[in-house]
Formats: structure tokens, C-alpha cells, sequence
């Protein structure tokens, strides 16, 4: 890989940010805003890929690709110029298909000056709707990268080999389609800052893509989704820890939905579904026990649930949830073996209460994640 590490030492700088926590923070906002964005065609994301800050697939096999670039200070843009160059440098380099969409995200506000202020917020803007001005900024960084490959390609420094990559560069430069670039700029959740931008994206997400009209539930679970996805992006897909996944599913970021909804309710609501006495230390210890499952929430159990709900049919058509729970319980217990059967058959009744009270919210999580 010796070629490589001549390009990032002589050619750009060193643009990964997997080891500064406040680069690698605002990859995750980048990653968590976009997968949202582009829910419906995509099929995974990574964060901090082989390729690029953030690269997900679409359902075509296409890649949508982004560069992170965050300021500490959005309202100093004393370092856009070199944040831009390095960000369109490995847009360029590593784009797969004519077709893909390779998006620069920034929590700059005024990209490219007041002309064209408040454009990019929160709004994913093609190259082809730039101000002319604009449109010569980025050309001049591409020119300047293409000028500084030749250099490497004409250097008496250069090895064969060093040259032969450089050569595959400057032919990537050359046909690069500036019409598959856009430019958003986000405001940056980190350490406390404000995450009204990703929460909004995230309940508009839950409300439009997966069609939930429930907007007190929504609202209820907004906060705590972001929580989940943002350490899901930040903390398990972390380039420096090499035990962890960097590839996510559609699936395995649609089933917090599922899991954080469920137990907003309380054990005190099947008080009367259980013989041996409810009180609220049986409620913490059912809670405790049912949240210690969450993580296994996973697509055949919630269909086997729904599908054996659908096929029910009660004596008491009045209250069929009731009905079905109070006779399928012992079927489903074996999720929640403890030593007091009591809290294990509270626990699965509680379970199986949550599941079902938020039937169509998890149809269409099931439904919406094959899209």
C-alpha cells in the first residue's frame, strides 16, 4: 500500500477522521441525516468505508456516497477552501459508477458566501443548481487536484508504481460528472449541541417513509431513536474498533423502531392480565427483564407474533388482544426463562402486550424496510 500512503502524505492532506472523535461525531450526524434521506432506495451504509466517510448502496447495486467535512467554528470559513478540496479529491478518486450520487456535507451555513445563504440547509442541493460562482470554486479545487496529481505523475520522485496509481487518479479526475454532486450542510449534534435538525429528520422519516400517523408516538420516540442510530453509527461501525460490523442493514436500522416503541408502554398495563398479584416491583423487574431481550427483537419473531394474531380467532371478539395474549403466552415464554416464573410469565405477557399495541407501527417497519 505503499502507493497510497504517498498520495495522502504528498498529494492532500490526511482527510480521515476516524480517530478525531469530532470529525468521526458529525460522520455519524452525516451518515444517520442521509440514511434517513435516502431510505427508500438504499439497502446498507458503512461509516468510514474503504471508499468514503459514509457509503451506502441502493437497491440497484449504486452507490450513494458522502464526504464529512465539520468546522469547529461553521461561522469561520477560513478552512473551507481545503475541507472542499479534500472532500471533492476523494469524491472524485473513488466514485464507482457514472450514476452514483457523491454528496459533500458540511455544518458550514453559508456555503460559498451569501449569495447563495441558507440553501443548503437541511437540503440536499444539486452541483447543476449552484450560482455560476459557486460552479468555478469547485472547478477551480478539481483543476488544483488535477494540477497536483500531474506534478506527482511528472516528479523524478515517483515510483513506477507510485506513477501507475497516480495515472488511474488523474484518468478519474478527468471524467468526473460534476451533475452527481450535491452539497448539504447540517447542523452538527455533538457533546451536548442542540439535535433538533437530526430529530426532526428522524420523526419526518418515521412519519413520510414508514407512514406512522401515531404523532404522539413519534414524539415519544424521537429522542431515544437518535441515541440508538447515533451510537449505532458512531460507536458500532467505528473504523479503530475492528470487532464491530461497519456494514448496516435496512433491517438491523429499522428494529430500534420496533424495540424503543415497545417499551415507552408500562408493565402496569397488564395489571389485570396477571393472576399472582401486580405490584410495582414486580413492574421494575418485568421492565428490567423485557428490556434485557430488546436486543433479540428480530423479523421472524415479530411475523411468527403478527401472523398467529392474524389467524386468531377469539370467543370474544371484543378484546382479542386480551384473549390471544392470556392463551399464547406459554408459547413464547421460552425468550424469558428466570427463576421466579412469575416475573417470566408477567415478562412474556408484557412482551407480547408491547408487540401487539404497536401492531401496524411494526407492520410497516416490516413492510418499509423491504422497500
Amino acid at each position: 500500500m505503499e502507493e497510497i500512503e504517498y498520495i495522502k502524505n504528498n498529494i492532500l492532506e490526511d482527510n480521515d477522521a476516524s480517530f478525531a472523535p469530532f470529525g468521526y461525531a458529525f460522520q455519524a450526524d452525516a451518515g444517520l441525516y442521509l440514511f434517513c434521506e435516502f431510505y427508500k432506495d438504499v439497502k446498507t451504509i458503512k461509516i468510514e468505508s474503504s471508499l468514503q466517510d459514509i457509503e451506502m448502496v441502493d437497491k440497484n447495486g449504486h452507490y450513494i456516497m458522502a464526504q464529512a467535512k465539520a468546522s469547529q467554528d461553521p461561522y469561520n470559513c477560513d478552512g473551507f477552501g481545503s475541507k472542499l478540496f479534500d472532500a471533492l479529491f476523494s469524491l472524485a478518486r473513488h466514485y464507482i459508477n457514472e450514476d452514483d450520487k457523491l454528496i459533500y456535507v458540511t455544518n458550514i451555513p453559508n456555503l460559498f458566501g451569501d449569495e447563495m445563504k441558507g440553501q443548503f440547509d437541511n437540503t440536499i442541493v444539486k452541483y447543476s443548481l449552484l450560482s455560476k460562482r459557486a460552479k468555478d470554486i469547485v472547478k477551480e479545487k478539481l483543476e488544483s487536484a488535477k494540477t497536483k496529481v500531474q506534478a506527482g505523475i511528472e516528479s523524478d520522485k515517483t515510483s513506477d508504481k507510485q506513477r501507475e496509481k497516480l495515472i488511474l487518479i488523474l484518468e478519474k479526475l478527468n471524467k468526473f460528472n460534476l451533475d452527481s454532486l450535491s452539497f448539504l450542510s447540517i447542523t452538527r449534534y455533538f457533546e451536548g449541541n442542540d439535535k433538533t435538525t437530526l430529530t426532526e429528520r428522524i420523526a419526518k422519516f418515521l412519519h413520510e417513509d414508514l407512514e406512522i400517523d401515531d404523532m404522539h408516538r413519534i414524539s415519544a420516540i424521537t429522542d431515544e431513536l437518535f441515541d440508538v442510530w447515533h451510537n449505532m453509527f458512531y460507536y458500532d461501525s467505528e473504523l479503530k474498533n475492528s470487532s464491530k460490523n461497519k456494514t448496516i442493514t435496512k433491517e438491523q436500522f429499522c428494529w430500534p423502531i420496533i424495540t424503543v416503541s415497545s417499551l415507552k408502554h408500562s408493565p402496569s398495563e397488564v395489571s389485570d392480565y396477571i393472576e399472582e398479584g401486580y405490584d410495582d416491583v414486580m413492574g421494575v423487574q418485568v421492565e428490567a427483564l423485557v428490556r434485557s431481550f430488546s436486543s433479540s427483537y428480530d423479523y421472524e419473531l415479530m411475523n411468527d407474533i403478527l401472523n398467529n394474531y392474524r389467524a386468531f380467532i377469539p370467543i370474544n371478539k371484543s378484546d382479542k388482544k386480551k384473549e390471544y395474549i392470556l392463551k399464547a403466552w406459554e408459547e413464547y415464554s421460552k425468550y424469558f426463562r428466570y427463576e421466579d416464573k412469575n416475573i417470566e410469565k408477567a415478562a412474556t405477557i408484557f412482551f407480547l402486550y408491547c408487540t401487539l399495541s404497536d401492531y401496524s407501527t411494526i407492520a410497516k417497519v416490516i413492510k418499509g424496510k423491504s422497500l
